[in-house]
């Protein structure tokens, strides 16, 4: 997995360009997570591709020639804190709601909501992967899940 940050000035038309260009290059985006930037005007966006080395400088120096785009940073593993937030909710009974709620705790995780029938959380996605919470979590009861793209510094 090769993650990307992007810099792009904050028009209506930025989005389109570089979403266009990952699409008629058919790299396999895994995640994209857009979001303000610390500069007025400027958006940066999260890019997770599934791509080897060759397809990584493709990307970057197509991103790179890009007018909207003012930086691109390819970011490497040892010195980039990579995040994803996973939202689930729970629908379980009795005995079951206060396992899952142990479960989450142990996880890191947080309890947002806890009745008798569901439990919501929230989990920064670091520890665990999300495959293998969900699968823990089914065997007390459904499980819907939402996420955002990852988020990395």
């Amino acid at each position: 997995m090769k993650v990307f940050s992007v810099k792009a000035e904050d028009t209506h038309d930025s989005m389109a360009r570089i979403t266009n260009f990952l699409t008629a290059k058919g790299f396999s985006v895994k995640s994209m997570a857009v979001g303000q930037a610390e500069e007025e005007g400027t958006t940066r966006i999260t890019i997770a591709a599934d791509i080897d080395d060759r397809e990584a400088r493709q990307m970057y120096h197509g991103l790179d020639k890009l007018i909207s785009v003012v930086s691109v940073t390819h970011l490497n593993k040892v010195s980039t804190v990579i995040r994803q937030l996973v939202l689930l909710k729970v629908t379980c009974y009795g005995k079951k709601t206060h396992s899952v709620t142990d479960l989450v705790s142990e996880w890191g995780g947080k309890v947002l909501s806890d009745d008798s029938r569901t439990v919501v959380c929230e989990l920064m996605e670091a520890k665990n992967s999300i495959v293998d919470i969900v699968s823990t979590l089914k065997r007390y009861g459904t499980v819907e899940v939402a996420q955002s793209g990852l988020v990395a510094l």
